[in-house]
């Protein structure tokens, strides 16, 4: 009996094994056909099947050999059974691996379907139970199915083939499947979208102070003030929000995060309008009605795209930010591994949730690399500046004056590695052909004050460069009149040659950059993130007067001009507090604005807890 009992526990640890790689492969190639959103060559396709097989077989492999040694100990030992085994000089398996493969199937389909489960939306909570319990019952279909089959085959010894080669056969079709799944933003038929309209590449940098770019900077950035300098620069262009995600969704939709409901991290971008129903649409949506290819790289976990909704209309919108296996983010097993390794800290370490430039700028290439004669908007978004942990060496002579202390040198001087890589990429384009059909725009998300924990509506993290160069621009024009950051999208439009004076709450500076005067004086409202009450301070800026609200209801008032470290409050300005005052009180009401967080999956809470303290 000791040696049938180690038989069994050898066969169904490899039988275990062939089920849980077949489960995991399976979800690999579901996921490479619906839910992973970057461009995948064919080898790191078939590195994402083995990843998601190889560990999800490796904990069936586990399981099966608990099971086998407890089920295969207590079954099969009836007479009935026993007489098969004498007549057929064999162990029969029917009487207990169904149970043991039944067993792997429910607990390993309750692991793969534990990360959607926990990611549902609020309104939709109600169906994790049913997600949860439909590997139950897949796993009880399947352990009573493989107990007839496996009887019949221990029985009459037909159908044996297929028993042996089943599993084996799922596993190798799965494998094919994921390697030869449709790759994303690959080349599709037909050429250019329209003559005439330019190629669009919007760059937004996270971290990046007004003060730290252009001539007058305390950072020499040779590309930027070049752009600069052949293009069109605003000098007061201002963020609608110091929080990370936010500011980039009113970037690609022209609304205010007030009015689009997106206004922390942890929130997610709605499919229509707050209040109207009409669609909620995006720059990456409007010009892939047009016949642009679209795609996003981004190098920050704050704008996962599952979580945050900003990948709507681009092919490709590459998040992959752990520099692990592309695509690993979307496996459950990996996912998991993450969840139970970050709960032991509470936070995700910053490799994991931050990637540097260059490593996206690669990604961002070998896309364009199928689509440089087409036409295509691509949007860039790069972190380095705000990456305490990534090393810039050699930049000391970049620095003209930097931010007093250790954190302050190391910001100036990532500030001017991203600077030298974004050369880099303008040489690449230059080179291609593409640099006199291209509309580049680089924006600032928000600034930083080095070392500081939390984000708030100061001019250093309020006041954001604004450049865009490309055909049709003047060079060399720079213009002081205050923008905000939502203005950015139906400029572009209008620059694409797309006509469009409004996008949402934004209106395009196209006109302004010809003649100045023809801007109608805008008021910018940036809003901080959220405290752990819900309530977020808040400042309107116009102009050189700037009133500022915290979230207990006072406010001060601040002349950019004479005061630009805001240390002396001008309430004594009645007219300018009063208007000021006035105009906020119509936007946000007398109270700052309050936010209830929805609940956050144990990996996005980790996450986030780590972008804030990565600062």
């Amino acid at each position: 009996m000791t040696r049938i009992w180690i038989y069994r526990i050898l066969r169904g640890t490899a039988a275990s094994l062939l089920l849980g790689a077949c489960l995991g492969g399976l979800e690999a190639t579901i996921g490479l056909r619906s839910g992973v959103t970057e461009m995948l060559l064919p080898l790191p396709r078939l590195q994402l099947w083995a990843l998601g097989a190889g560990t999800a077989g490796a904990i069936a492999a586990l399981l099966g050999l608990v099971l086998s040694a407890a089920i295969g100990a207590v079954a099969g030992h009836d007479p009935e059974t026993l007489a098969l085994a004498l007549d057929t000089d064999r162990d029969p398996r029917h009487p207990w691996l169904p149970w043991v493969l039944g067993g792997v199937f429910a607990v390993v389909g309750i692991l793969l379907v534990l990360p959607p489960a926990f990611r549902l939306p609020p309104g939709l909570a109600g169906r994790a139970v049913p997600m949860l319990g439909l590997p139950l019952v897949g796993a009880a279909a399947f352990a009573i199915s493989a107990r007839f089959f496996l009887r019949r085959v221990d029985q009459t010894g037909k159908g044996a083939g297929v028993a042996l080669l089943g599993l084996p056969v799922i596993l190798v079709l799965s494998m094919s499947l994921a390697v030869s799944a449709p790759m994303r933003g690959g080349k599709k038929g037909g050429g250019r979208a329209r003559e005439g309209l330019p190629n669009v590449l919007l760059i937004s940098v996270d971290g990046l102070r007004a003060d730290h770019v252009g001539r007058e900077g305390r950072v020499r950035t040779g590309s930027l003030n070049w752009l600069a300098a052949h293009g069109v620069s605003f000098e007061q262009a201002t963020t609608p929000s110091t929080a990370e995600a936010p500011p980039l969704a009113a970037l690609l939709t022209g609304m205010h995060p007030l009015n689009s409901t997106f206004v922390a991290d942890g929130q997610r971008l709605p499919r229509r309008v707050p209040g109207e129903g009409k669609p909620l649409r995006t720059l990456a949506e409007i010009l892939g009605e047009e016949g642009f290819r679209t795609g996003a790289f981004v190098s920050s976990a704050a704008l996962d795209a599952r979580a945050t909704g900003l990948d709507r209309g681009f092919e490709v919108y590459d998040d992959g930010v752990h520099g692990g296996i592309p695509g690993a983010a979307h496996l459950a097993v990996p996912t998991l591994r993450n969840w139970v390794r970050w709960a032991r800290t509470g936070r995700a370490d910053p490799p994991a949730i931050l990637r540097p430039s260059a490593s996206t700028l690669i990604q961002f290439e070998r896309w364009l690399a199928y689509h440089y004669d087409e036409n295509f908007f691509a949007w860039v978004h790069l972190s380095d500046p705000r990456m305490p942990h990534l090393m810039a060496e050699g930049q000391e002579a970049a620095l003209v004056d930097p931010i007093p202390g250790e954190a302050g040198r190391g910001y100036g001087a990532r500030v001017a590695q991203m600077d030298e890589v974004l050369g880099e990429l303008l040489k690449a384009l230059e080179q291609d052909g593409l640099m006199e059909r291209t509309l580049i725009v680089v924006v600032g998300s928000r600034g930083l004050i080095p070392g500081s924990v939390r984000p708030s509506v100061g001019e250093p993290w309020s006041h954001v460069p604004a450049i865009l160069h490309g055909p049709g621009l003047q060079e060399g024009v720079s213009l002081s009149q205050q923008v905000r950051l939502e203005d950015m999208a139906p400029t572009v439009l209008s620059a694409a040659g797309l006509r469009r004076s409004r996008m949402a709450d934004g209106v395009s500076l196209v006109t302004t950059m010809s003649d100045s005067r023809s801007l109608t004086a805008l008021k910018a409202l940036t809003l901080a993130p959220p405290r752990a009450d819900g309530q977020s301070a808040a400042a309107l800026r116009a102009g050189r007067w700037k009133l500022v609200r915290d979230p207990r209801g006072t406010s001060a008032l601040y002349d950019l001009v004479r005061d630009p470290e805001e240390l002396h409050d001008r309430k004594d300005s009645a007219k300018q507090a009063g208007e000021l005052t006035s105009a906020l009180n119509g936007l946000i009401g007398r109270k700052s604005p309050r936010v209830v967080l929805p609940p956050l999956d144990p990996g996005r809470a980790a996450q986030l807890r780590g972008l804030e303290s990565a600062l």
